[in-house]
């Protein structure tokens, strides 16, 4: 009985940190694939703003995330180092991306506060 009880325990581990993994690497996936759930884009071509902002929030928790593995000694500086920018690569593109957006809008918002019709 005694020699059972650390097994179960070493096993339950193993399997505990399997799935962390698993789901680590498909978050990661996610992010460097740039996958995106439905078409995600406007009448005109532009990407929805709520896919944007989606994104940036997946790409902030995922830069986090990242940053506690390394810290945790999870993975070496070189790979941080590149997943880092590859992640805040695209960070950069989406939040250019909304600047955009608002700057596509800024006169029709301009013209609302003034309390001017379009």
């Amino acid at each position: 009985m005694t020699a059972t009880l650390p097994t179960f325990f070493i096993v339950f581990a193993g399997l505990s940190l399997a799935v962390a993994l698993v789901f680590f690497f498909q978050s990661l996936h996610a992010v460097l694939t740039h996958a995106a759930v439905g078409d995600g884009l406007e009448e005109d071509g532009s990407v929805k703003r709520s896919e944007l902002l989606d994104r940036k929030r997946a790409l902030l928790e995922s830069l986090r995330d990242l940053r506690q593995d390394h810290d945790a000694k999870k993975m070496d500086d070189e790979d941080f180092a590149g997943l880092e920018e590859a992640i805040r690569a695209e960070l950069r593109d989406v939040l250019r991306a909304i600047d955009e957006r608002v700057e596509r809008k800024r006169d029709a918002i301009e013209a609302l506060v003034r309390g001017e019709k379009r």
